[in-house]
């Protein structure tokens, strides 16, 4: 190609650059380049246009789901975190006494607490507590062993050869659950006062718990508030779940 000449932008036929028209063809270069400019112009906005407009559509499509799976994973942390704080051990009150297998209760103010007393001949001691003329045993069992079908077998057992007054057993609620209740009364024998008391049976999920009360004298009423303040305050579950749930 000589020195001056480009190429027709239509036809391709080399022409001089000076010429305003191509001597092949016969189209105006200026204006055919002017067009040309314009025509590669708007495509080139046409295709960012698109992709722009693509693009919106896309994120008009995903938008709500955002929300949505932003919400989701917040909430799924957030109900982590509560069965979390749940399952921790509840905190206990001053005064608590608290075993293993779940019961907790509060010991009355004034009155002497003995734990881990060990297993006995049937049942396995959880604490005993002592004030004058007063004595609260508190026991656990096998959930097998049906302690609430023989609560009244188990008193008359107990005083064998006094011959202690038994009542009717019955329903209570302890700790949220419904437990069993029977009271009874033994008289003088010789040196020994005569006696007035309680037994309890509260079910719980592996152990069974039995609660007895003894008071004898003058204190005898002032002692039972006492214990029935002790029932009231019986938990079942260490964690703050089952502490809420043995509220309710």
């Amino acid at each position: 190609m000589l020195p001056g000449t480009v190429n027709c932008p239509n036809c391709r036929v080399p022409f001089q650059m000076w010429e305003p028209k191509c001597l092949n063809c016969g189209i105006d270069i200026l204006e055919t380049l002017e067009r040309k400019a314009r025509e590669s112009q708007e495509k080139a906005e046409a295709l960012a246009e698109g992709r722009s407009a693509a693009q919106r559509r896309k994120w008009r499509k995903e938008a709500p789901r955002r929300p949505i799976r932003l919400y989701a994973a917040l909430g799924a942390a957030a109900f982590s975190l509560v069965i979390a704080w749940l399952l921790q051990p509840a905190p206990l009150p001053k005064g608590a006494v608290a075993d293993p297998s779940g019961l907790v209760f509060i010991a009355p103010e004034g009155w002497s607490v003995e734990t881990k007393l060990g297993e006995g001949w049937r049942f396995q001691g959880i604490a005993r507590l002592t004030a004058p003329d007063a004595r609260i045993e508190v026991e656990s069992a096998p959930a097998t062993l049906p302690l609430g079908e023989h609560l009244e077998s188990l008193v008359l057992e107990e005083f064998n050869g006094r011959r202690p007054q038994v009542g009717t057993a019955g329903k209570m609620q302890a700790g949220g659950v419904e437990g069993k209740r029977v009271s009874f009364s033994v008289a003088a024998n010789g040196s020994e006062p005569p006696t007035e008391g309680e037994a309890v049976f509260v079910p719980g999920s592996s152990r069974n718990y039995l609660l007895r009360f003894y008071a004898s004298g003058p204190e005898a009423g002032r002692r039972r508030a006492d214990w029935t303040a002790l029932l009231d305050s019986i938990r079942l579950g260490g964690t703050r779940w089952a502490s809420f749930l043995s509220r309710r």
